[in-house]
């Protein structure tokens, strides 16, 4: 029986780590917004846009664990929901018209948005 190299052992519990602050973010999501279908996706927009501001909506098909097909889906699903009228959404992100080139869309945080997201890493830290 082989013992773990140090790089072995310190890769397995950063990996740990990362898992269980991910963990306490998403459950900290579920417990403010009661939503238990926010996906992978929608989760890694939300951060997304919280670290970098503005984003092209075509960008955030870069970003790992995000289709960009679902952009327009995931946009939807968490900002003004799928037709207002009919299935209001949350507004935690908005999307306009680039206006040095209106064929982009730049999606943003709104401030409930970026208060959520502030608010479930406090919590996430007391978790851990």
């Amino acid at each position: 029986m082989s013992t773990p190299r140090p790089q072995e052992s310190a890769a397995k519990g950063q990996s740990r780590r990362v898992i269980t602050t991910v963990a306490a973010f998403n459950e900290s999501l579920v417990d403010l917004t009661g939503d238990t279908d926010m996906g992978v996706q929608q989760m890694t927009v939300l951060l997304a846009l919280y670290v970098h501001g503005e984003v092209e909506q075509a960008r955030l098909g870069d970003y790992p664990r995000v289709a960009r097909s679902a952009n327009s889906r995931n946009i939807r699903k968490l900002g003004p929901g799928e037709k207002p009228w009919v299935t209001a959404g949350p507004g935690y992100v908005e999307s306009f018209d680039d206006p040095r080139n209106l064929r982009i869309k730049i999606v943003r945080l709104t401030p409930k948005g970026k208060a959520l997201l502030e608010e479930a890493a406090h919590r996430a830290a007391g978790i851990l």
